[in-house]
């Protein structure tokens, strides 16, 4: 997927949207949905724009769901394997909890570790 075409507030945007709402998460975010929406996270990440207000919004949201709802994992139908530091494309293991702390970013590392 080629997101170069985006402006950075335009993957911002289109990011916080896909977690606005527990509805808009279930919709994103089950199955085949994730495929499509979890780029906008890899670009924004290689744009260094993790830590913009409104993505680390909505990165807690994502992990809150997670440790709520224990997804699945993201149905993945070409040959691309996210590295495990890209902890979005993982939120089945931070729903099991098997995900390493370290990884995350200390913002949402506290939310991951308030459980245990």
């Amino acid at each position: 997927m080629d997101l170069s075409r985006f402006s950075d507030e335009e993957l911002i945007e289109e990011w916080a949207f896909s977690l606005a709402s527990q509805e808009a998460i279930e919709t994103f975010f089950d199955d085949y949905s994730a495929e499509a929406t979890l780029p906008y996270r890899t670009e924004i990440h290689k744009r260094g724009l993790d830590n913009h207000p409104k993505v680390i919004e909505a990165d807690k949201k994502l992990i809150q769901y997670a440790l709520k709802e224990k997804p699945y994992p993201p149905v993945i139908t070409d040959d691309y394997e996210p590295p495990l530091e890209y902890w979005w494309w993982h939120i089945d293991k931070i729903g099991e909890r098997t995900y390493p702390a370290e990884l995350l970013p200390e913002h949402l590392r506290e939310l991951y570790l308030q459980g245990f």
